[in-house]
């Protein structure tokens, strides 16, 4: 590549992963839930990141794992990736029994991601501002 940036490692053609179901949305109207597909090399480095959405959250879905799993392919730390995303907050949001309270889709991504590699436990238990509850 002329830019001097990592060559595009693309993941084989039979991969493994996870696939985990998440419900975001305070009210009826925004409620949705959200499968997300982590996929990994052979080596258990993640290489690319799905999400299917109900409602109407598809696109911006796509779009966002599209450029998670180009960066990941392009050899950038799943943590960088994560620190930009987490704690982002708009709708969708809310309260996830057993993680805490999820701020928008790409923070609750991007902290169930860290806690899928092992690197971050999520907070517990806490509100929107960040406070215990």
């Amino acid at each position: 590549m002329s830019s001097g940036s990592p060559d595009r490692e693309r993941p084989a053609r039979d991969r493994s992963g996870v696939t985990h179901k998440v419900t975001l949305g305070e009210s009826p109207d925004e409620r949705t839930d959200l499968y997300i597909t982590l996929n990994r090399y052979p080596d258990g480095r993640p290489c690319e990141v799905f999400a299917k959405a109900t409602k109407g959250y598809q696109g911006w879905c796509d779009a966002l794992c599209r450029l998670m799993s180009l960066l990941l392919q392009h050899g950038i730390e799943p943590k960088a990736i994560c620190r930009q995303l987490a704690f982002s907050h708009f709708a969708p949001f809310g309260r996830v029994p057993g993680f805490g309270f999820a701020r928008s889709f790409p923070d609750y991504l991007a902290r169930w991601i860290e806690r899928e590699l092992g690197e971050k436990e999520p907070p517990i238990d806490t509100d929107q501002h960040g406070e215990g509850g």
